[in-house]
């Protein structure tokens, strides 16, 4: 089970630490070919979820890589389970049903962290 949990703490952070790093370099402009929603979200609270993607893909592994505060990962994945149903409210209210996938797939993924941890503590 611990493999499993690794596997999906890398998956989470690797997505996160993408989908935050272009949310916090590149502008509005250059997001809004790619990211649709971004048009009704200002520039500040689209650099802030970026930087939260960042610290939930930070949350995710370093905790267990340096066996400090590993209490924060089971936090790290509720925060990300938080931020796809937030994704996916988003992309239903803008009938952008084909975009449901991956905020599923990740929601489930650190939903799994989330008991894995809970239930499976690195020790």
């Amino acid at each position: 089970m611990n493999i499993v949990l690794w596997v999906a703490q890398w998956m989470c952070a690797l997505a996160f630490l993408m989908a935050g790093a272009v949310k916090v370099v590149r502008s509005k402009a250059g997001l809004e070919p790619v990211m649709g929603w971004v048009h009704d979200v200002p520039q500040y609270q689209i650099r802030l979820l970026g930087a939260c993607e960042l610290a939930g893909a930070l949350g995710c592994v370093l905790p267990g890589l340096f066996h400090v505060g590993q209490f924060l990962t089971p936090a790290a994945a509720a925060g990300g389970a938080a931020v796809m149903v937030g994704a996916g409210v988003v992309h239903l209210r803008r009938h952008e049903e084909r975009e449901l996938v991956m905020p599923v797939i990740l929601g489930l993924l650190f939903c799994l962290i989330l008991v894995g941890r809970v239930l499976y503590p690195l020790s």
